[in-house]
């Protein structure tokens, strides 16, 4: 964690703050047992971005931090150890102040996995209620969270149950 700090803050500020865009993509919460968080898979190629983003994921590489791999022809990188979640100061506040959107883009993104699985079945789309609201806040309050993909599902979901609500209406 101390090396961690040291090699962050000889960074410029602007690699710095581009932490807050990077950390979304690296950091998950398990949906099962304690909800901690987890490691998460990203394509180097959103984590590298801008000028910033580069600089910043570029360094966390060199100095071992961050470790990267290739999955189906893509370059992807992850956190290397598990620890720099609970130990890196800087980590752990971030993941402690956004623990209830982690916990909620973690169940969107289930909702959405079930939907693609099922060949973009209707019926998988967030359902009324909890999760649909759940989805429109993070599309409202934490967009940084949100990859394009489950971006378009949360709308899609919202257009599916509007659609639904008029249907209803016309029938009465």
């Amino acid at each position: 964690a101390r090396r961690a700090a040291e090699t962050f803050e000889a960074l410029p500020a602007e690699a710095r703050e581009a932490l807050e865009e990077v950390l979304p993509l690296l950091v998950s919460v398990d949906t099962a047992g304690e909800q901690n968080a987890v490691r998460r898979r990203a394509p180097l190629d959103d984590l590298t971005g801008t000028p910033a983003k580069r600089n910043l994921v570029e360094t966390l590489i060199a100095a071992r931090f961050l470790t990267t791999d290739e999955e189906s022809g893509t370059a992807i990188a992850s956190l290397a150890h598990e620890a720099l979640l609970r130990r890196w100061e800087r980590i752990t506040l971030w993941i402690n102040t956004n623990r209830d959107l982690l916990r909620m883009r973690a169940r969107v993104e289930q909702y959405q996995a079930m939907w693609e699985e099922s060949g973009k079945d209707a019926s998988r789309l967030l359902p009324e209620g909890l999760a649909l609201e759940e989805g429109r806040k993070l599309l409202e309050d934490a967009t940084l969270l949100l990859d394009d993909k489950t971006k378009r599902f949360v709308d899609t979901s919202s257009k599916h149950q509007k659609e639904q609500q008029l249907r209803v209406t016309r029938r009465r």
